[in-house]
């Protein structure tokens, strides 16, 4: 599979942006089926970083009422890294 299509896109919320000034870590929304040995190979190979920590979470299912119809979001995996040296990546904020 392409990387680009197993990484999502990177989380920007006001409490991500916090977490990234606080503590230099950075969150993005990867496919649920990735561990955390496969993520980091993906990222060190994206953005060229040495990444130090991973935390992952799977976020609950979600319900959706649109008029008489009751419908499932889907659920994906949210991932927090933190990268060795205070290495930065670039255009990401």
């Amino acid at each position: 599979m392409n990387n680009l299509n197993l990484i999502k896109y990177p989380l920007i919320t006001e409490k991500t942006i916090l977490l990234f000034n606080k503590y230099k870590k950075y969150t993005f929304i990867v496919s649920k089926t990735l561990n955390k040995f496969q993520i980091q190979l993906i990222l060190n190979e994206l953005f060229d970083i040495n990444i130090s920590s991973i935390n992952t979470c799977i976020l609950p299912i979600k319900f959706k009422k649109v008029s008489n119809f009751i419908g499932k979001q889907t659920c994906y995996k949210k991932v927090y890294i933190t990268i060795k040296n205070n290495k930065q990546i670039n255009n990401l904020f």
